[in-house]
């Protein structure tokens, strides 16, 4: 699997402008997000942040030093969880690419992505940068098919992502919410893995009872 990683003072600019655009979405749901203060500042305010100002704040904020070294830290880590997490990717009988393009970023959440094979990672949430980000952003995008098919709303699409990442990483992933939170994603789950349609085609149909 190789990572193709990418950065630039344009993607940080686009970046926040989506952070932006998705700011009261975020707040809502209780995420950390990411952002020069005097933009989240007016973001907190309902007031319009133009264009020139973000330049302005990311050309002020860029180094190329902190995303060189969460280059490098990333690759070796997923390295050593490379060979077991492709095989247990392919396992689930979704699309497993050759090849993903990770974006750097400094700003938003802890990590999105875009099909049909686009991460993007925040180097600056939390201690650490981590490959579990990485891979958990990966494991979305496998899946991201059936969740469009299904229209499966996001909290359940995030359970399916933890439970995934639990089984082919014990110990280490945090699961999102209260273990009674989305019962009945766990219990499908349980029941029908490495099947991932079927355990959405059960929770869709629990849901429709």
């Amino acid at each position: 699997m190789e990572l193709h990683f990418r950065y630039s003072p344009e993607s940080e600019a686009d970046r926040i402008g989506y952070t932006l655009d998705k700011y009261r979405w975020y707040k809502e749901n209780n995420y950390r997000i990411n952002l020069p203060d005097s933009l989240k500042a007016k973001a907190e305010c309902g007031e319009r942040v133009e264009d020139e100002e973000i330049t302005k704040v990311v050309t002020e904020e860029f180094d190329t030093v902190a995303y060189d070294n969460a280059i490098k830290l990333l690759e070796s880590e997923f390295r050593k969880i490379e060979r077991d997490f492709t095989k247990n990717l392919k396992s689930l009988g979704v699309p497993v690419h050759d090849t993903y393009t990770i974006s750097l970023t400094k700003y938003g959440v802890g990590g999105s992505y875009s099909l049909p094979n686009n991460v993007q990672v925040n180097i600056d949430y939390g201690r650490t940068i981590s490959w579990i980000t990485l891979a958990h952003e990966i494991v979305h995008l496998a899946i991201e098919e059936w969740v469009k098919k299904y229209k499966i709303e996001h909290w359940t699409k995030e359970r399916m992502v933890d439970l995934i990442m639990d089984r082919f990483f014990p110990g280490e992933v945090n699961i999102q919410g209260k273990p009674e939170d989305l019962k009945e994603v766990k219990i499908a789950f349980d029941s029908h893995f490495p099947n991932i349609q079927k355990v959405i085609e059960e929770v869709v149909s629990r849901r429709q009872e």
